[in-house]
């Protein structure tokens, strides 16, 4: 089996996320921790991130996935900004948005 694979943290409002982009045999596979097992914010980052490998996987162009997560923001984005450095995100989404579309640039 041939795959690449890349985890990235990022920094936002909902915590500390990590964000798995494998490229296997040249299908996109991603998925998104964040938090604790059986949470609501954990469950949420799982969704997120297999919607966007499965519309990946089934034909949708990376980079309008990765447009359509960028820029989605959280109630507390400002709040990160203003002390966060390195590597962050507005939230979950625009994390995993992000992640994509480094994959794709690198």
């Amino acid at each position: 089996m041939n795959a690449n694979t890349s985890t990235t943290r990022y920094a936002c409002p909902e915590g500390h996320i990590f964000v798995k982009i494998a490229n296997v045999e040249g299908k996109l596979w991603i998925n998104a921790t964040i938090g604790h097992t059986g949470s609501q914010t954990m469950a949420n980052a799982r969704a997120i991130s297999a919607l966007a490998g499965i519309a990946i996987r089934h034909g949708a162009p990376a980079e309008k996935v990765a447009s359509a997560l960028k820029g989605t923001t959280h109630e507390t984005s400002n709040h990160l900004m203003a002390r966060t450095n390195g590597d962050i995100a507005l939230s979950m989404a625009d994390a995993i948005g992000k992640e994509i579309e480094r994959l794709l640039v690198d």
